[in-house]
C-alpha cells in the first residue's frame, strides 16, 4: 500500500517553500552601538587636524644636497567631492575629492623665489 505526503504550497515564480517562523519577537536587552561613528570622526579629524599636521611636517622639502632647491607649502583646500556618496556607490566609483596645495618654489644658487596657485595633489 502507497503512502502519499502532502507538500505545503510552493511559490510558483521561484519554486522555494516560504519560511515560517515560531519564535516569538523580543526587543533586544542593549542598544546596537553606532558602528559607523569611529570611522566618521577619523575622517573628520583627519580633514580638519591631520593634513595641516602632514603638510608642517613635510615643509619645507629640501633635495638631497640641501643646497639648489625648496618646497614650502603654505596652504591647502579639499575640494568638495565629485560625485554623491549614492551616485558613487551605484556606479562603483570612488567617493574621492581633490587636494589642492599651494606652494613655493625658491631656487637657492640664483636667489629666485616662485609662488605657483595650486598644485593638485
Amino acid at each position: 500500500m502507497a503512502t502519499f505526503v502532502v507538500m505545503p504550497k510552493t511559490n510558483s515564480r521561484t519554486n522555494v517553500r516560504p519560511q515560517k517562523t515560531f519564535a516569538k519577537y523580543r526587543k533586544p536587552l542593549t542598544k546596537l552601538p553606532n558602528l559607523v561613528e569611529n570611522q566618521i570622526l577619523s575622517y573628520k579629524d583627519l580633514t580638519e587636524k591631520g593634513i595641516v599636521e602632514i603638510f608642517r611636517e613635510f615643509s619645507p622639502l629640501r633635495d638631497y644636497s640641501e643646497k639648489k632647491f625648496d618646497l614650502e607649502f603654505i596652504s591647502f583646500e579639499l575640494s568638495a567631492p565629485k560625485y554623491d556618496e549614492v551616485y558613487a556607490k551605484e556606479n562603483k566609483l570612488t567617493y574621492e575629492a581633490p587636494l589642492r596645495a599651494q606652494a613655493s618654489k625658491q631656487r637657492r644658487f640664483v636667489a629666485q623665489y616662485k609662488k605657483s596657485n595650486y598644485l593638485q595633489v
